[in-house]
């Protein structure tokens, strides 16, 4: 039982660093499609409140991973 528990923590927390890291590069890409700066970046930050962004970025982009699941082929993930 507790080798499972250890195993299920590895496995979360090794798909959880996986896609923490796959986000940076993608930054200068995501600014440039909603034609922000890092200004205006910070400010919506600000605005919004910095703990209350970051749990609706963390569900949005958990969500966004687990419908991938529902993807036919890679040219689908592409599509989006």
């Amino acid at each position: 039982m507790h080798r499972r528990l250890l195993l299920l923590l590895s496995l979360g927390w090794i798909f959880n660093y996986v896609h923490r890291m796959a986000i940076p590069p993608l930054i200068p890409i995501i600014k440039n499609e909603l034609g922000i700066t890092n200004a205006q970046a910070g400010y919506f930050g600000d605005k919004i409140g910095r703990k209350r962004l970051v749990v609706i970025s963390i569900l949005g982009y958990s969500l966004a991973s687990s419908l991938m699941v529902f993807a036919k082929t890679i040219l689908a993930l592409n599509k989006c």
